[in-house]
């Protein structure tokens, strides 16, 4: 029992330090804040999924996602965000905001049984537009692999995070989900008409 509330506890406090996201182009940093897309520092890059609050989300949302679908939706985005990072694609801060609704759909309209070719298609898009968040930075080998391996846990974590919830509630998923969908949405329109 105490095992799966650490990991509760983990992903609270995660949430709690994450900001929203500037993973993409022209994002401003303090001076004394290493960017790993400056230093292409392994560890920054790490850590940065799990220091924006868009990430974070999609991450925990994809994780949960894979784990509720007995699948292996996390590795399908990982390879879309890979090919996101190396096409150089920039996706607008939009872009990002509306990956997280789309990320939170995923919850919300969870089908039992194995994944449907639907939610494929949405993870692989989600991937791919998050991964051109960081591909413009044109960041090396060395951060890639560390955004790579961050993000692979942040999804593991997802997973574990659902395990907890469907062994407490049915219904918790669709409600974390549709809590995403309604965040998700209000950023993206706020982005898109700021002001």
């Amino acid at each position: 029992m105490r095992f799966p509330l650490l990991w509760f506890l983990v992903v609270i406090i995660a949430l709690g330090f994450s900001a929203e996201a500037w993973a993409h182009p022209g994002h401003p940093h303090p001076v004394e804040e290493v960017d790993e897309f400056d230093d292409e520092a392994f560890m920054s890059a790490l850590v940065h999924p799990f220091t924006g609050l868009d990430h974070l989300v999609v991450m925990l949302a994809v994780g949960a996602a894979s784990f509720l679908s007995r699948r292996l939706l996390g590795t399908c985005f990982l390879g879309a965000m890979s090919v996101g990072v190396a096409s150089g694609f920039a996706s607008p801060t939009w872009l990002l905001a509306l990956s997280v609704a789309m990320a939170g759909s995923l919850l919300l309209l969870k089908d039992p049984g194995p994944a449907k070719t639907w939610q494929w298609v949405l993870v692989a898009v989600i991937g791919f537009w998050q991964g051109g968040g960081h591909g413009a930075q044109g960041s090396s080998l060395e951060a890639g692999m560390g955004l790579f391996v961050g993000t692979a846990a942040g999804i593991w974590l997802g997973a574990a995070v659902a395990r907890l919830l469907q062994a407490r509630s049915s219904i918790a998923t669709s409600i974390a989900g549709a809590s995403v969908v309604v965040a998700g949405l209000s950023v993206t329109v706020i982005r898109l008409f700021p002001g």
